[in-house]
């Protein structure tokens, strides 16, 4: 059976959380703050996790003198992670003390005049791996399923872990959204009814998986009106977890509720296959590490959900995915997934689902390697088609056009050729 390390409420019961995390008169609130109605002075305050004290007493913006001020305690990952501020508190625990979860470590000190002028409170900020006051978030998601103060830990029965799908998760940066229901995590809507498939997306802007899951996270702050999520971002290096693989994020329209989503952080919809199957990692990226990673991650929600490891759609011509069930990219589901064009006609999607079955099946698929004329078919494309973004010419008679412009000479439009 799991571990999982206790968490309390810091206020018992009754407690009115009196300015949650994020926007407030102008800016940006960091922290959490929690009361009580009718006054919070002198009301205890209790550990929500277990650690150990690295700051306390008096501090800036909290108020003093010692022992009034703030406490700051820091917890390695078997007592849960990350770093807790408690201020506008009188502290009863001291610099380098060892805390457990729901003990008694403080009072909220009843001086307003600490505080701006605002009524007693405790105000509590959350920093996901350390010391950091710039990486502050919101505290709720680690408060989800606290117990009461002075409650009793639950009865010890033992139940042992469901099978898990190997998805290749290496973190979980689950978000917080104050305005969804008490069943969605993050910017999502709850648990998904059916899962029908797996779309595969594209970022357009360079980043990793980490700051991709960040960006998301924050982008009910950052775009309001448009705030964004996956179940999952991946880059060469890590899979996230961005809202859990059961629910549906806010990625593609009408299809949030249908699939299981992945997004390739760092990736453009522009890139040719030769760029997904690139092994140099010197721009910070190995695309062919990273498309793997998602192959790994999709194999594992066939295997959960009961999908075809095969390409369900039809590159995007006819506006939904044309099998009830499979691998899909997000410009499969048309206007109604909100009209993307990702992953792009350059994405590998033969090789990606050859990847996927091989962790479906890795005795039965044995490693093939990519053919070079993909990629000679990909070059040929790039230097003979015909492009929007050039005003519908090649390459070659664009550069004319440039070589006219920077001459005076009219030799745009001549056919003529010979070798070198």
């Amino acid at each position: 059976m799991a571990d999982r390390p206790a968490r309390f409420w810091p206020l018992e019961s009754g407690r009115i959380i009196t300015s949650p995390f994020g926007p407030r008169d102008g800016d940006i609130h960091t922290g959490v703050d929690f009361g009580w109605p009718g006054g919070s002075a002198g009301k205890p305050v209790y550990a929500i996790q277990a650690g150990t004290v690295l700051f306390a007493g008096a501090a800036q913006g909290y108020g003093g003198p010692d022992p009034a001020g703030w406490l700051v305690i820091d917890s390695s990952t078997e007592q849960g992670g990350g770093c807790l501020e408690y201020g506008h508190i009188i502290r009863e625990v001291a610099d380098g003390d060892h805390v457990t979860a729901g003990q008694r470590i403080g009072h909220i000190n009843p001086d307003s005049s600490t505080n701006g002028g605002v009524a007693p409170h405790l105000h509590v900020a959350d920093m996901p791996y350390a010391y950091n006051p710039l990486a502050k978030q919101d505290v709720m998601p680690r408060l989800a399923g606290a117990r009461e103060p002075g409650q009793p830990p639950p009865k010890e029965t033992p139940v042992p872990d469901l099978p898990a799908f190997d998805y290749g998760i290496t973190k979980v940066m689950h978000g917080f959204n104050p305005s969804t229901c008490a069943k969605c995590t993050g910017n999502s809507s709850g648990p998904r009814a059916q899962t029908l498939y797996i779309g595969v997306h594209t970022q357009q802007s360079r980043s990793t998986a980490v700051n991709l899951a960040s960006f998301c996270n924050n982008s009910r702050i950052s775009q309001p009106t448009n705030p964004v999520s996956y179940n999952l971002a991946v880059d060469d290096k890590d899979t996230i977890e961005i809202v859990p693989v059961i629910e549906a994020p806010w990625s593609a329209g009408e299809a949030n509720g249908l699939a299981l989503h992945i997004c390739f952080a760092g990736s453009f919809s522009e890139w040719i296959a030769g760029k997904w199957l690139e092994t140099d990692a010197s721009d910070g990226l190995n695309e062919d590490a990273m498309l793997t990673r998602g192959a790994r991650a999709a194999a594992a929600a066939c295997k959960q959900f009961g999908i075809p490891a095969v390409y369900a759609g039809d590159g995007g011509k006819s506006g939904w995915p044309i099998l009830p069930k499979g691998i899909v990219g997000h410009r499969d589901f048309g206007r109604r997934g909100g009209g993307h064009t990702d992953p792009g006609d350059g994405f590998p999607m033969a090789e990606f689902l050859r990847r996927v079955n091989n962790f479906l099946n890795p005795s039965t698929t044995p490693e093939v390697p990519v053919e070079q004329p993909d990629q000679l078919t990909d070059v040929h494309r790039q230097l003979l088609g015909r492009w929007e973004m050039l005003g519908w010419r090649t390459p070659i008679e664009a550069l004319a056009v440039l070589v006219d412009a920077a001459t005076g000479e009219e030799n745009a439009g001549k056919r003529g050729w010979k070798p070198a």
